[in-house]
């Protein structure tokens, strides 16, 4: 007989409230009370459309005292003119109890553009959603993407000189209040690497800065 292992992964934390994929099911979880919750499955779905693939948003939106997931559902396979296709977007809202799909968001995504790494950690700031992006087919054009949460729709950021093309994993980060960048270098397997990036004045290019390197030979 066999056996299928499933994987919870954090996809993002805010306001003591965990959001958590595992297979098909995404859950929100309180540790401090011990309870979850299951979200209803979402409109979109495989059996009517194929070959999806998905990234998942968690967050709090300031302006309406409620929790958001927001999944980014676009086409894949080997049909080039699906870069030019707009993403679906589903926003769940904790309030309503239930998922709404949102074309406008759909259509403010950038074009030719996908989430890096899917089932990543997701940063939520001040009420927007922040991901690190890369344009489909080359890893030297990227940037970080985001989601408000209030207006719900996606803008862009560009990443510091020299990173938008540096072949780094870059994953984004809340540190100290400000919006940040995770750097790891893994490209030379014997000096690895992680450095830290901060943002010091929200969109403001400029203001990016080299917080900390930390070297990662000896690992983690």
């Amino acid at each position: 007989m066999s056996r299928r292992l499933h994987y919870h992964y954090i996809m993002g934390y805010v306001k003591g409230l965990f959001c958590l994929w595992e297979h098909d099911n995404i859950f929100l979880w309180n540790p401090s009370i011990r309870k979850s919750i299951i979200l209803p499955k979402p409109g979109i779905t495989k059996k009517t459309h194929d070959s999806l693939a998905d990234d998942l948003g968690f967050g709090y939106d300031l302006r309406s005292n409620d929790y958001k997931v927001v999944r980014i559902v676009t086409r894949c396979g080997s049909d080039r003119s699906q870069d030019d296709e707009s993403p679906l977007v589903e926003v769940y809202s904790l309030k309503a109890g239930s998922w709404k799909m949102n074309r406008g968001a759909g259509e403010s995504f950038p074009l030719g553009f996908r989430i890096a790494y899917s089932q990543n950690f997701t940063s939520c700031l001040e009420g927007v959603l922040h991901w690190a992006a890369k344009a489909k087919g080359n890893w030297n054009n990227r940037l970080v993407l985001s989601f408000d949460l209030c207006v719900e729709v996606f803008k862009t950021i560009k990443m510091p000189n020299g990173l938008e093309s540096a072949r780094f994993d870059i994953t984004t980060s809340v540190f100290g209040g400000f919006l940040s960048l995770l750097c790891e270098d893994n490209v030379d397997r014997a000096n690895k690497s992680c450095s830290i990036w901060i943002m010091k004045e929200y969109g403001v290019v400029d203001s990016w800065y080299k917080y900390v390197k930390i070297d990662l030979t000896g690992g983690m």
